[in-house]
């Protein structure tokens, strides 16, 4: 079969080098793909499909039934991904887990929540926040289910809010600061993000005001 170089595009009507092109079918030969290209450009293609999606309600339930069936053949494959993937990304201390460190985190843990037992739900959870100093490390993590690491969120929150003071001038600063994100400046000022909104909610004249 001879290999084509390039091809035209019949919806942007530029001619492309052939990788520039899907294939039809991942169908291989000695190693490499010979199915036919694609009609249309990657490029266009992405786009016709966009269209679709937003144009046809048919189609976006397909795409997105199909999403939410591909997303739990890989959590049933991968189970453990999308909490090492969190713990990673909160990381500050520049360290990270791995698959298999949260695999044996739940068999030390014998997949039960570390405060109520349960087996339901259960989450990673840093014994001591990656806010407060906390390592991403294996002796620093436990099983949590979701309403104990909620309520566990909450405490923390709530001490951290007591113990650290702002000053005036501070509260001034978070209250101009309306272009930058709420969890930017708790991480600038050491505090929880619930305690920037509640400063912003104070700002008369916002409409984050609270109704009486």
């Amino acid at each position: 079969m001879i290999k084509q170089e390039s091809k035209k595009c019949p919806r942007c009507g530029l001619t492309k080098p052939a990788d520039a092109f899907g294939r039809r079918r991942s169908r291989t030969t000695n190693g490499e793909r010979n199915a036919p290209l694609r009609s249309y450009c990657r490029e266009c293609d992405s786009a016709a499909t966009k269209e679709r999606y937003r144009n046809d309600p048919a189609v976006r339930a397909k795409m997105l039934r199909q999403s939410r069936e591909a997303g739990r053949r890989f959590a049933a494959k991968r189970p453990h991904y999308s909490r090492v993937q969190d713990a990673n990304r909160r990381s500050n201390h520049g360290l990270t887990i791995t698959e298999e460190d949260c695999a044996e985190v739940f068999a030390n843990h014998d997949n039960q929540c570390a405060e109520c037992g349960g087996c339901e739900g259960l989450t990673l959870d840093h014994i001591v926040p990656l806010a407060s100093g906390g390592g991403n490390t294996l002796d620093n993590l436990q099983l949590l289910c979701a309403d104990c690491h909620r309520a566990k969120t909450a405490r923390e929150s709530r001490r951290n809010n007591g113990a650290r003071k702002l000053t005036a001038a501070q509260t001034e600063e978070i209250r101009a600061a309306t272009g930058i994100k709420q969890k930017h400046l708790a991480a600038i000022y050491g505090v929880s993000p619930q305690r920037i909104s509640q400063i912003r909610r104070s700002v008369p004249g916002s409409k984050r005001v609270a109704r009486r």
